[in-house]
């Protein structure tokens, strides 16, 4: 509690050159309630040092194996990921379960949220830190790339680097690293001093948080919650603290109407969004009551790498409605709403970046209200668009024929 705990990937950039290539790590955080959750489930009485949360994995003695990756269908060959040494102190409980390691340690009577920030982070392209939610396995961010701490960033400020914020969770963290097929290095003169260099790796420091308590600690446009201590940030910023200006993992938002982003300044003409991102939107409103069935109509501007960037649109059964590449919109996209909750997808590659997308959404029960609705191809009759010949689609947006078809 007074002193955060550590992770790292073996060769934390504080020293070593650089991490091996193929390797895969996986670490499982559990929080109070839910380290209480499982081993209510296991039919077992946790010990003293379970009812709370921390994690010691610098203080145990770690052994990591390196492990084939199934890149085609996300699976390891070798599933014995990480063991910790029974000679862990601190009052440290190691569990091994799934290839994954569950650590506790006692803090007395800690704060509700779990709480990572990355004091070092250096991790090359096609490596990535991805890190999930312990109780849904919804995604928190996939992180990759050189990353400086604000307290190392100087007088002249962190512009031009990237600058993890904290990343909060109830139930803790899923957190993995992989690296890909190449062994990369950092170069070191012969001769030269390497502590001089930037090492390759991540060091990872999580303790218990409070949260936010006003809307203060949320940044330019965010909300507190203090029930649960979470930030709602603004559009198209993220972290505990909304201190992140661009999207990182899924969110989900809970209004039948909105407006979301790549980044708070998306579409600006100097913005660029970050390249390996991987940001979703979940719009809970298709899912809630009295909201279950119906429309879901967006205006999508879009403005990211041609083939190799996307927006994409997928109802709530998963079905994909749009993929959107290069520049164009105001899109019109109407899609049917059946009880789920539909996604908004944003990712990029590592290379090439422009300034990104932003969308306006809201719930509607009919497909259409007025003719405007009908992307100025068809006229909307009874609730629903007639479209011109050679044109498809709930709103008419497409050229294309496609499943979800009005009748004629």
């Amino acid at each position: 509690e007074r002193e955060p705990s550590t992770l790292t990937d073996g060769s934390p950039a504080a020293g070593g050159v650089s991490y091996p290539a193929d390797l895969r790590c996986e670490w499982l955080v559990l929080g109070p309630a839910e380290a209480a959750r499982r081993a209510a489930a296991l039919r077992s009485e946790p010990e003293d040092g379970l009812e709370a949360l921390a994690v010691a994995v610098a203080a145990a003695a770690v052994e990591t194996t390196r492990h084939k990756v199934d890149y085609d269908h996300g699976g390891v060959e070798d599933v014995s990921l990480v063991r910790l040494s029974a000679a862990a102190k601190v009052g440290v409980a190691a569990e091994a379960a799934g290839g994954a390691a569950a650590v506790a340690v006692s803090a007395g009577a800690p704060p509700q949220l779990v709480e990572l920030t990355f004091p070092r982070f250096f991790v090359w392209q096609g490596d990535r830190v991805v890190v999930r939610d312990a109780a849904s396995g919804d995604l928190i961010a996939t992180l990759s790339g050189e990353a400086k701490a604000k307290d190392e960033c100087g007088v002249a400020g962190c512009a031009g680097y990237l600058t993890w914020p904290p990343l909060v969770a109830p139930a803790g963290f899923s957190f993995v690293f992989e690296s890909d097929h190449f062994d990369e290095a950092v170069y070191v003169p012969p001769g030269a001093e390497p502590s001089r260099f930037s090492a390759a790796g991540f060091l990872a420091s999580l303790r218990l948080a409070p949260g936010c308590s006003t809307d203060k600690s949320c940044g330019p446009g965010g909300v507190c919650r203090p029930e649960s201590g979470l930030c709602e940030c603004g559009v198209g910023r993220s972290g505990a603290d909304c201190s992140y200006a661009s999207c990182l993992g899924v969110r989900t938002l809970h209004g039948a109407s909105g407006v979301l982003a790549s980044s708070a300044r998306a579409l600006e003409p100097r913005e660029r969004y970050v390249n390996d991102a991987v940001c979703g939107w979940r719009l809970a409103a298709g899912e809630e009551t009295g909201r279950g069935r119906g429309f879901l109509r967006l205006s999508i501007e879009y403005d990211v790498e041609p083939s190799f960037d996307f927006v994409e649109v997928y109802d709530g059964s998963g079905t994909q409605h749009a993929q959107l590449s290069g520049a164009g919109g105001p899109v019109l996209l109407t899609i049917p709403v059946d009880g789920g909750a539909p996604l908004i997808r944003f990712t990029s590659d590592g290379a090439g970046r422009r300034s990104g997308f932003r969308a306006s959404y809201n719930f509607t029960a009919a497909a259409c209200d007025t003719h405007a609705d009908c992307s100025g191809r068809g006229a909307c009759v009874r609730g629903l668009c007639a479209c011109e010949p050679g044109t498809h689609g709930l709103s008419c947006d497409s050229k294309y024929c496609l499943a979800y078809n009005p009748p004629a």
